[in-house]
C-alpha cells in the first residue's frame, strides 16, 4: 500500500463524514420534513457538509483513470461491477426492509421501486431512489461511461487530450447550455472530475505546464460553480451561508489532491480500514439515521440520539464490508473474470 492509497482512504472517510454530518445535522431537519430533530450546535458548521460529494467526486477522477490505466475495458468493467454492487445491493434491500417496518409518511417504498433500484439504473428509466443518496451513483456511472469509451477505442493514454476536450466542453455548455448534453457529460461536477484525472496523472507521469494548467482551470471551474449551489441551497433551506466557505472548503480539497499527487507525501497511518467504510457508510446512513430520529426523538436526548447513531452506522457499515461486500465482490470477481474473452 503505497502512501497515496493511504491518502485517498483518509480522503473517503472524510467526505462520507461531512455528507452524514450535514444529512444528521443540518438538511433532515431544515427542508422536507426528513428528519424530526434539529441539531443547532453543528448545524451553522455542517450545512457546508454537502461538499463531501464534491470531494468524492474528485477522488474518483484519480482513482477510476488509475484503475483504467491498464488500458483493459473487460478489467475496468469488472473492477467496477465488483465495487459498486456487492455492498449497494444489500444496503438497498436493508433500506427497504427499514422503511417497510419502520417507515414514516414520509418515507415510503414499493416492492417494484425497489427491484428496479437494485439495478442502480432507476434514474435512467424513471424511478425514484429508495434512498436520496443514490442521486450520486447516476453520476458516477456517467462518468465510468465517458471513461469506458475512451478504453473501447484504445485512447485511454490520450487522457490529457480527452480531459482537455471535456473540460471546453463544459465551458461552452455552461455559456451556451444544451441541456441533454449537459447530463450525460455532467458538467456541473465535470471540474471535480477531470481535477482528480488529472492529478493521477500528475502523480503516475509527472508534473507539466499543461498538466498544472488543467488542475488549475478544473479549480477555478468549480469556485464558480460552487455560487450556483450556494444560491440553490439558499432558495432550498432558507440558511445563511456564505459564498466564501465553500471556497474555501473546496480549494483545501484541491490543495490537497495537488500537495499528494506532487510531494507522495509519505505517512505510517494505514487508513484502509477506514476507506473501506465509506462506501457503505454512505448508503446506509440517510434514510435509516433519518427513521432512527422520526422514532427516537424527542423521547431520547439529541446528543445520545445522533451520536448514538453515528456510532451505529459506522458498526453496520464496518459489518457490511467485512461480512458482505469482501466476499460477495470476490465471488462476483470470480464469475466475471472467468467468462468471456479478454477485451483491450
Amino acid at each position: 500500500m503505497n502512501a497515496r492509497v493511504r491518502h485517498i482512504d483518509l480522503f473517503r472517510f472524510i467526505a462520507a463524514f461531512m455528507v452524514m454530518l450535514f444529512h444528521y445535522t443540518f438538511r433532515g431537519y431544515a427542508a422536507d420534513g426528513y428528519s424530526p430533530m434539529p441539531y443547532p450546535w453543528l448545524a451553522p458548521v455542517t450545512q457546508y457538509g454537502y461538499l463531501g460529494v464534491e470531494f468524492f467526486f474528485l477522488i474518483s477522477g484519480f482513482v477510476i483513470l488509475m484503475t483504467a490505466s491498464s488500458g483493459s475495458l473487460r478489467r475496468f468493467m469488472v473492477s467496477r461491477v465488483t465495487r459498486l454492487y456487492p455492498a449497494f445491493w444489500f444496503c438497498c434491500t436493508l433500506t427497504f426492509i427499514a422503511i417497510l417496518v419502520f417507515g414514516t409518511h414520509r418515507f415510503v417504498v414499493t416492492p417494484v421501486q425497489y427491484l428496479v433500484n437494485l439495478t442502480m439504473l432507476n434514474e435512467f428509466v424513471g424511478v425514484e431512489p429508495i434512498d436520496g443518496v443514490y442521486w450520486s451513483l447516476a453520476v458516477e456511472i456517467r462518468f465510468y461511461l465517458l471513461i469506458g469509451v475512451l478504453l473501447l477505442i484504445g485512447r485511454i493514454h490520450r487522457a490529457d487530450i480527452f480531459l482537455t476536450a471535456w473540460l471546453i466542453l463544459t465551458v461552452a455548455l455552461d455559456l451556451f447550455p444544451v441541456e441533454k448534453l449537459k447530463t450525460l457529460f455532467i458538467t456541473f461536477y465535470a471540474p471535480y472530475f477531470i481535477a482528480g484525472a488529472a492529478s493521477y496523472l500528475i502523480y503516475a507521469k509527472g508534473k507539466s505546464p499543461k498538466r498544472l494548467a488543467l488542475f488549475a482551470a478544473c479549480w477555478v471551474l468549480a469556485l464558480a460553480h460552487s455560487t450556483q449551489s450556494t444560491a440553490d441551497l439558499i432558495r432550498h433551506y432558507h440558511a445563511n451561508y456564505n459564498v466564501y466557505v465553500p471556497f474555501a472548503i473546496i480549494s483545501v480539497f484541491f490543495v490537497a489532491f495537488l500537495v499528494v499527487a506532487i510531494v507522495k507525501p509519505e505517512g505510517k497511518m494505514n487508513w484502509v480500514t477506514v476507506g473501506n467504510l465509506t462506501y457503505p457508510l454512505y448508503l446506509i446512513h440517510q434514510v435509516i439515521g433519518y427513521l432512527v430520529f422520526s422514532h427516537g426523538y424527542p423521547g431520547l436526548n439529541p446528543h445520545l440520539l445522533l451520536w448514538g447513531t453515528v456510532f451505529a452506522m459506522l458498526l453496520i457499515a464496518y459489518f457490511i464490508n467485512q461480512q458482505v461486500e469482501k466476499p460477495l465482490a470476490r465471488r462476483l470477481r470470480r464469475l466475471l473474470a472467468g467468462s468471456g474473452p479478454e477485451l483491450a
